[in-house]
């Protein structure tokens, strides 16, 4: 019993800060001024920064209560990449991000329960259509912008002689026939198709020929 009173007596100094391990000074041999610094009682909240004396790094430390918490520049910086930017952070309330959260991100910016409620508040104002519309247009312009490359490998390979090693060791070259009509065909075929899903999708050229 007396333990467990002890072990309550502990927490309370410990959130209020007044704990024997967390009022001990700790020495530092240098600069008075910044040993004046280091040992300095901070209030819960207060925010300052710090040159780190080992790495040189700037940092910034936070006062909680009965203990410290420092935040590096390089931290930030991981902080932000796992951030979702255009979530609405007075409402956004995704702090484990799963699958779907991580998946809109890389469309929107934002984690799957901000993009539904900014998708219903589109749809209460009338604007949802436009925004889908042009979203699917984005949609297209990306698929196609990747097809095009993976049509030029394949024109690309296809070029090139197909080399065989027979069971005696000779050499067999293999080509393919027609190349070039194979190649007008699928150039028609392919640009047939573009010109329709653009079309179907609104997707327009500017002067200089880029899809917009």
């Amino acid at each position: 019993m007396a333990k467990k009173l002890q072990n309550v007596k502990a927490l309370k100094e410990m959130l209020s800060g007044t704990h024997r391990r967390q009022t001990n000074k700790s020495f530092y041999f240098g600069d008075p001024e910044k040993a004046a610094e280091k040992n300095k009682k901070r209030a819960v909240g207060e925010i300052w920064t710090e040159t780190d004396s080992s790495s040189g790094e700037e940092v910034t430390w936070e006062q909680k209560a009965g203990f410290r918490i420092k935040h590096s520049k390089l931290q930030a910086a991981r902080d932000y990449l796992h951030t979702f930017q255009n979530c609405p952070k007075e409402t956004c309330t995704c702090t484990s991000p799963c699958a779907a959260d991580k998946k809109m991100k890389t469309v929107h910016g934002m984690c799957l329960d901000c993009v539904i409620d900014m998708e219903h508040k589109l749809k209460i104002e009338g604007k949802y259509e436009d925004y889908e519309k042009k979203k699917m247009t984005e949609n297209v312009k990306s698929f196609f912008k990747q097809t095009d490359e993976e049509v030029k490998v394949i024109k690309d390979a296809l070029k090139e002689k197909t080399q065989f090693v027979n069971s005696d060791g000779s050499m067999e070259e293999w080509d393919m026939p027609d190349k070039e009509v194979i190649f007008k065909k699928l150039d028609k075929d392919y640009k047939k198709l573009k010109k329709n899903i653009f079309k179907q999708y609104e997707v327009t050229k500017n002067k200089k020929g880029k899809k917009k």
